[in-house]
């Protein structure tokens, strides 16, 4: 025969025991999440790491016409190289907003070549 007192402590164990076995599948869960968050942030910080910015390998020569992509290649605009300076930056010429010559000093990756055919002499 069992006792009352032996069967309610026994319940109680077993919800305790279902309370903390729920407490840690959440935890689990949570922790998978986490893992998963954090592989995913490492990966795509390796890929940034791994995979550099193109580098352009075209060297424009002083008084040639080139055009400036910059950031945004809807604002490009056409500039005149005067020489190159010191950090992979070129000094270019360029029409300001006023309508005069400004000189600027740019990164030489944010140079391209014109396409062929606008300033073409022959």
């Amino acid at each position: 025969m069992i006792n009352a007192p032996v069967v309610e402590a026994e319940l109680v164990s077993d919800a305790l025991v279902s309370a903390r076995l729920i407490e840690y599948c959440i935890n689990v869960q949570y922790s998978r999440i986490l893992a998963l968050a954090l592989a995913f942030r490492l990966q795509l910080a390796m890929e940034r790491d791994a995979m550099p910015r193109a580098q352009s390998s075209w060297l424009p020569c002083a008084g040639s016409v080139a055009t400036d992509v910059g950031q945004n290649p809807k604002t490009a605009r056409n500039v005149r190289v005067l020489a190159e300076a010191a950090a992979e930056r070129i000094v270019v010429e360029a029409i300001g907003r006023k309508g005069f010559p400004v000189r600027l000093t740019i990164k030489q990756e944010n140079l391209r070549p014109l396409p062929p055919g606008l300033f073409d002499l022959g």
